[in-house]
């Protein structure tokens, strides 16, 4: 997946059969039968494979993990590694939040 914590993943994320990373427009589908045709399926492998850098398949039918960033998606493991720049900037601000919250 990335090197985003579980911590962060459990306190922010959800799931979806499909998305696109806000900050690099890279889109990431789903292969679970679940939320898409067998034809569905087999186009997404084949706009993959055409375009390895725009489209990525989760081959082991797991959902796509992403989370509302000022009301921008961004997909936890994408290349761009915002997710784990977000996390970062959280864990370094974390004492400057918590007088923010008044904790």
């Amino acid at each position: 997946m990335s090197n985003t914590s579980e911590k962060f993943i459990k306190a922010f994320t959800a799931t979806t059969p499909k998305a696109e990373c806000y900050f690099c427009n890279r889109v990431f589908i789903s292969t679970n039968p679940d939320y898409f045709s067998y034809h569905e399926i087999d186009e997404n492998r084949k706009l993959a494979q055409e375009h390895p850098d725009k489209y990525t398949v989760y081959e082991d039918n797991s959902l796509v993990h992403f989370f509302d960033f000022f009301g921008e998606t961004v997909v936890i493991g994408c290349k761009c590694m915002a997710d784990l720049k977000i996390e970062l900037w959280i864990e370094q601000n974390k004492q400057k939040l918590l007088r923010y919250f008044g904790i």
